[in-house]
């Protein structure tokens, strides 16, 4: 099957959308290739024109096979990216990127956007317990080490 889009300009269609930004992609991640949303896209956000409270690398997903309509994008170059949420995630497809979108376009119907602040770290991201507590007894133990250096370096009788 082929991918179908219906015609339109981005104006009148402009309302679908939850997410609208440019931005770079720097991840795509094929999870289930049969899936809808079955590849997994994370892109450098640069500016965002809808949606609030967007942080940068986003995730958005779209389907694998171009006959689904599945959106590819250029990886590491400036791009703009329309999502809307279908089956719980914010997706994109084909047909949202047929649109000449590029900055001048986006500002006259979506306003000027904003500069998304940088995501925290995720849980899983963080360091885990052990190597911290690896990390303080290392550093606890060259503590105490320079300490006892500095307490024999010391002259006989001289006041510490």
């Amino acid at each position: 099957m082929a991918c179908s889009c219906a015609g339109g300009s981005l104006a009148e269609y402009s309302d679908i959308y939850g997410l609208v930004f440019t931005g770079r992609q720097i991840e795509r991640d094929v999870r289930n290739a049969g899936d809808d949303n079955g590849v997994r896209l994370v892109f450098e956000v640069e500016r965002v024109y809808v949606g609030e409270g967007v942080t940068s690398p986003v995730e958005i997903f779209t389907s694998a096979d171009g006959g689904a309509c599945g959106a590819s994008f250029p990886a590491n170059e400036v791009t703009t990216v329309l999502g809307a949420e279908w089956n719980g995630k914010m997706s994109t497809n084909l047909c949202d990127q047929v649109f000449d979108a590029g900055p001048d376009k986006l500002e006259a119907i979506y306003g000027e956007g904003y500069v998304p602040v940088a995501a925290p770290l995720a849980a899983d991201a963080r360091l885990p317990l052990p190597v911290i507590l690896a990390a303080v007894a290392v550093l606890g133990f060259l503590v105490f080490w320079a300490a006892l250096r500095w307490r024999r370096a010391q002259p006989p009788g001289a006041e510490t």
